[in-house]
């Protein structure tokens, strides 16, 4: 009796403890699959804490290694993901501010860009800034000597054509008709004329060259409408020269020719590209005076940038000021109001950044 009552509670308790074995193991496969149903979900902003426990207790649960590694993946590139959008935020509010005029403030952010891994489109502007602050920087020595140089053969090329007879094509102002002809420099240089090359070849134009200027037709107004006649590949090499009593319009042969033309009207003329105001008025550049040598203009370059002009190259000079990102100058007031709105700005994009390397280095 007793031995059979004992082996009725062995069974009892072999039976009991089964069911609690699986209890636990229901109870594992519960915490896995919720662990596994977490690791599942997407990381949201402002949870990579959270999210780190998640992976803390999946870890501890036993869920596989490969579901661990690529849900560490994912919070890495979370964490990266945030830093990258706080450093793009601080970046726009820089290019906005005055201290984008700084070459080096400018190609340190572009290093921290690329560590961020920011792309080649979201530093697209930031390039386009250095770019431009590069051409702005003054001339080393040897880049003054090249582009004296550069203007020189430039200038003796147009002078050694123009007074032989330089073929170029007329455009009329009215109407837009074209004709050949031959733009002559008399051998004093200091007056142009325009003359047919067929027929009678009559005289079209004259002007004092120390009283001419030029520039790329699309940036003169008054030409519009002849110039709407043209190609666009006429359109690419037309110029204007103002000095005589309307601008005459030239279609040139080729973007050297046009170099050509501009430089050695800005060095022999009156003054730079757009010197001569609306309505083709002298700009007021020397009378009469001594023939100047071809070989002696390079330096004439110079005085242009003191008539507030631009240059040829588009390297600035020294003198010019940078302008601000936005084209133009501030007031006393509203300068004062803008560097605290940026300061605030600045605060709060460095501190979104800081507090995404800091939540790093916590998890860490």
């Amino acid at each position: 009796m007793d031995a059979s009552s004992s082996e009725e509670e062995d069974e009892e308790e072999a039976d009991q403890d089964s069911e609690e074995e699986e209890e636990e193991e229901d109870g594992d496969d519960d915490l896995r699959a919720e662990a596994e149903a977490a690791l599942s979900e997407v990381l949201k902003r402002g949870k990579t804490g959270t999210f780190k426990e998640v992976i803390d207790h999946a870890t501890a649960v036993g869920i596989a290694e490969d579901k661990i590694a690529r849900a560490e993946a994912a919070l890495e590139q979370h964490k990266a993901t945030r830093k990258r959008e706080a450093f793009e935020a601080e970046l726009r509010s820089f290019l906005e501010s005055d201290e984008c005029e700084d070459l080096a403030a400018c190609e340190e952010k572009e290093q921290q860009g690329i560590k961020f891994g920011v792309t080649d489109k979201g530093l697209a502007a930031l390039r386009e800034k250095i770019e431009d602050l590069n051409l702005r920087k003054d001339l080393a020595e040897e880049e003054v000597a090249q582009a004296k140089m550069f203007l020189e053969v430039y200038c003796r090329r147009f002078v050694k054509d123009a007074v032989k007879g330089r073929n170029t094509v007329w455009v009329e102002l009215v109407g837009g008709r074209k004709q050949r002809v031959a733009l002559n420099l008399d051998l004093t240089l200091h007056n142009l004329s325009v003359v047919k090359l067929q027929g009678d070849a009559s005289t079209l134009a004259t002007c004092r060259l120390d009283g001419a200027s030029a520039m790329r037709a699309a940036d003169y107004d008054e030409v519009a409408e002849a110039f709407g006649t043209l190609s666009e590949a006429e359109a690419a090499t037309a110029v204007v020269i103002l000095g005589g009593s309307s601008p005459w319009l030239f279609v040139e042969e080729d973007a050297s020719k046009v170099e050509e033309l501009l430089i050695a009207v800005l060095m022999l003329g009156g003054g730079g590209s757009g010197a001569t105001p609306p309505g083709g008025s002298s700009s007021g550049g020397k009378k009469g005076g001594k023939k100047k040598s071809a070989a002696k203009t390079a330096a004439a370059a110079e005085p242009a940038e003191d008539a507030g002009e631009a240059p040829v190259s588009p390297r600035g000079g020294a003198d010019a000021a940078p302008m601000s990102a936005r084209g133009k100058k501030d007031g006393g007031k509203e300068k004062k109001e803008k560097k605290e709105k940026k300061e605030k700005k600045d605060k709060k994009n460095k501190a979104a950044v800081s507090e995404a390397e800091e939540e790093e280095e916590g998890e860490d």
